[in-house]
């Protein structure tokens, strides 16, 4: 079910969307010791883009937060950033059709370089996703992403987890995740951090019997709310007992 995409993928595919301009401003606070890329920090506030920025072009709100797109002095690219309660946990840069750019990342990785730049500069990735983007890990945490299209970098991404600001939660206070009705609500910033709470969620709720939970299958579902979930189907690994847990994964779907 996974399906990973970088920042202007996910603008065309998380639910619930709405684009309205945005004239405000905001009072910005930043983190100490978090990577940063185009002079944003992941996980400080949202003030400190428009510092950096200006006012965002649009604005499109998402389930779990919202997408700001900014017009650059670089004429060949734009700026994505996701904001979360008010927190950076994604900042990108986006080559436009046809666009030459002289940004680069914090390793010299220039935006509209040839793909082999990447891993000449950066070495072999930790992950190549689905869509053909790599991976890196971030000092000292989140993830950088290189989307490459056409042989050329078109998109560089900074992410920080939801874990790392500490904001990554699995919420069953409406359901213990026995049916998709009361499923448990995960919220994270990429499917990857979703996954690893629900495998979390889970062993911290080991079955009567005193052994764990094993995962025995996987499925998508959707409901007619636009919500998303996955059925986990699960065996105890002493009692053979089974039960199904019902995640509501809304927020990270298609998230990088």
């Amino acid at each position: 079910m996974i399906g990973y995409v970088l920042a202007l993928a996910l603008l065309s595919a998380a639910p619930s969307t709405s684009w309205t301009d945005m004239s405000k401003s905001h009072a910005g606070s930043t983190s100490s010791a978090l990577p940063s890329f185009l002079g944003v920090q992941v996980g400080e506030s949202s003030g400190a883009v428009d510092t950096r920025f200006g006012y965002p072009d649009n604005v499109k709100t998402v389930g779990d937060g919202e997408f700001r797109r900014y017009v650059l002095a670089e004429k060949g690219a734009s700026a994505m950033v996701k904001i979360h309660d008010d927190r950076v946990v994604l900042v990108s840069a986006n080559l436009t059709p046809g666009g030459v750019s002289a940004i680069k990342d914090p390793y010299g990785v220039t935006l509209s370089s040839p793909a082999a730049t990447v891993q000449k500069i950066r070495g072999a990735p930790i992950a190549t996703m689905n869509d053909g983007s790599l991976m890196y890990d971030a000092a000292p945490a989140g993830h950088w992403f290189y989307r490459i299209e056409n042989g050329m970098v078109t998109e560089i991404a900074l992410t920080i987890s939801y874990e790392a600001l500490g904001l990554m939660k699995a919420d069953d206070t409406v359901g213990d995740g026995s049916t998709q009705d009361r499923a448990i609500v995960i919220t994270a910033a990429n499917e990857s951090d979703g996954i690893q709470a629900e495998h979390d969620y889970i062993a911290a709720h080991p079955c009567a019997s005193g052994g764990q939970w094993q995962w025995t299958k996987q499925a998508l579902l959707t409901s007619p709310n636009s919500h998303s979930f996955d059925q986990i189907d699960v065996k105890c690994s002493t009692s053979g007992e089974t039960r199904s847990y019902y995640f509501d994964i809304t927020s990270f779907l298609g998230h990088l």
